[in-house]
């Protein structure tokens, strides 16, 4: 596969640009960490959640629940806002019966969200407080991923700058090296990925194109005429 883009990306130097594959990635935008803290922001003010959080991250089959993490909060409602964040990838799989999506990346949420053991409950600093236990929610890997596949979670869409979308990848193809998805995803696992969408798709694109062709689409493809190249004896 070879990537056009005017700009690059962590796993671009495995490109080949003798590939006949090829990722158009023109339009994209640098996803930057200030990125992600807004859409925690949000998240802390609108919602009224404590700064844990997940993401669901996914490139053609391949998808990676990330737990991301609010960190050195300041403000009080409707004014707190995340510093810094921690993110950590829960766990990966492939679902081919998905539908496909390229660099897709939004906040999500589970049904019943309350129903996981993934909690530590007690109080601190004169409140109640919850937050996810990340050794229990490591445990509770399977159990989330399962409910990804069987749609159990809403979503929760995405931030770029001040912007709202639904998905991420609604702004163009996200330029993910300067928002800590390096450390998270190996550079051959991406581009791995990113090869096996387009790979899929031109496999579907060939077999719907020899499944439905007739006979006459087949003498016009080769540039006889059916009216006058072949007429009876």
């Amino acid at each position: 596969m070879r990537i056009i883009d005017r700009q690059n990306d962590y796993y671009d130097y495995l490109q080949d640009n003798g590939d006949d594959l090829v990722f158009d990635r023109r339009g994209s935008f640098v996803l930057t960490k200030q990125d992600i803290l807004e859409a925690i922001s949000r998240r802390l003010n609108n919602f009224h959640r404590d700064p844990d959080n997940f993401m669901l991250f996914q490139c053609g089959a391949t998808f990676w629940l990330l737990f991301v993490r609010g960190l050195n909060i300041t403000g009080v409602r409707p004014d707190r806002r995340a510093n810094d964040y921690s993110l950590k990838v829960v766990c990966t799989w492939k679902d081919y019966n998905a539908p496909t999506k390229l660099l897709s990346l939004r906040f999500i949420d589970f049904d019943e969200v309350w129903k996981y053991e993934i909690w530590d409950k007690g109080y601190q600093g004169g409140r109640y407080k919850i937050e996810i236990n990340e050794d229990k929610l490591m445990r509770e890997a399977q159990t989330l991923k399962d409910a990804i596949i069987h749609r159990e979670y809403k979503n929760l869409g995405a931030l770029k700058g001040y912007e709202y979308r639904e998905d991420l990848s609604d702004f163009g193809y996200p330029i993910l090296k300067a928002s800590g998805f390096p450390n998270l995803i190996d550079p051959t696992e991406m581009y791995n990925a990113i090869d096996e969408y387009f790979s899929l798709k031109k496999a579907a694109a060939e077999f719907t194109e020899a499944k439905g062709t007739t006979n006459n689409d087949k003498i016009k493809n080769h540039g006889f005429d059916v009216k006058t190249s072949f007429r009876g004896k």
